[in-house]
């Protein structure tokens, strides 16, 4: 059996769909606000990220998941990369999901 670093399992582990998902309807808000005119976008449900329960828990600290905490980390950090300011916050009409706030 060959040997597999820590940094091979990392990688194995953590490339997901999730990310690249979110991502991708992330971007498609930005795209629709922009054309609209507006700066900001907010993006509350129909992602896996905002239409989960457990990734609020694990975000608000009520649950401890290191590869939830990993992809919604991405899914911040690709975007600060980019420019963009964003901010995971509670969904005040679900009170247990999370929304993206972006503005640029």
């Amino acid at each position: 059996m060959a040997d597999l670093t820590a940094s091979q399992a990392r990688t194995i582990s953590t490339t997901d769909q999730v990310i690249y998902n979110e991502i991708d309807t992330i971007t498609r808000a930005i795209l629709t606000a922009s054309l609209a005119g507006n700066l900001t976008t907010t993006v509350d449900s129909g992602t896996t990220i905002t239409d989960s329960v457990d990734y609020y828990n694990v975000w608000s600290n009520q649950a401890d998941d290191r590869k939830k905490t990993y992809e919604y980390g991405q899914v911040i950090a690709h975007f600060q990369r980019l420019g963009y300011n964003i901010v995971a916050k509670k969904n005040t009409v679900t009170e247990n999901t999370l929304k993206w706030e972006l503005y640029w």
